[in-house]
């Protein structure tokens, strides 16, 4: 991709930037043609709502656009997956086809998660309906021709989560 990249890492739980030291080193390292550039933004969802107020969407249709970015990566695990594949169809829909989305154990059914988001009458966030968003982002994502892999472990409740996708 010639032009400006994000690459955009999206915390789990904890808030932990597990993505966020990586990947500033690696485009620190990376030989950068004179006509692109790499932008590393990690992002946390502080109140550890799983990204599911749809203002994550509108900041990452924004961010892309005001950016004018030619491609974009967006990543994370646990709840930082459900982020980067919540917010990778907006940025899909700005960009178009150079939007890949890694997400590593994704919790997609927020209402079956093993580890879950505050109740919905604490925070105001409906999850019922973020699940359907989740899979609509990926559709969004594919139909624009971006990229979405989805990786898990054995573990039966993580392959539940990530064949909701």
């Amino acid at each position: 991709t010639s032009g400006r990249v994000m690459v955009v890492s999206f915390a789990s739980a904890p808030g932990l930037p597990n993505w966020g030291g990586v990947l500033g080193r690696v485009a620190g390292r990376m030989q950068v043609q004179d006509t692109s550039r790499v932008d590393v933004c990690f992002v946390c969802d502080a109140r550890r709502t799983w990204y599911a107020d749809p203002s994550w969407q509108d900041a990452m249709s924004a961010l892309a656009r005001d950016g004018n970015y030619a491609g974009a990566l967006l990543l994370g695990d646990s709840m930082g997956a459900t982020g980067a594949v919540l917010c990778a169809g907006a940025a899909a829909s700005v960009i178009g086809t150079n939007v890949e989305c890694v997400a590593f154990c994704p919790q997609v059914d927020l209402t079956r998660s093993s580890i879950r988001p505050f109740e919905d009458e604490r925070e105001g966030v409906n999850y019922a309906d973020a699940c359907r968003r989740v899979v609509d982002s990926a559709r969004v994502l594919v139909a624009a021709g971006g990229r979405l892999g989805v990786h898990c472990g054995t573990w039966e409740h993580d392959a539940e989560q990530a064949y909701k996708l």
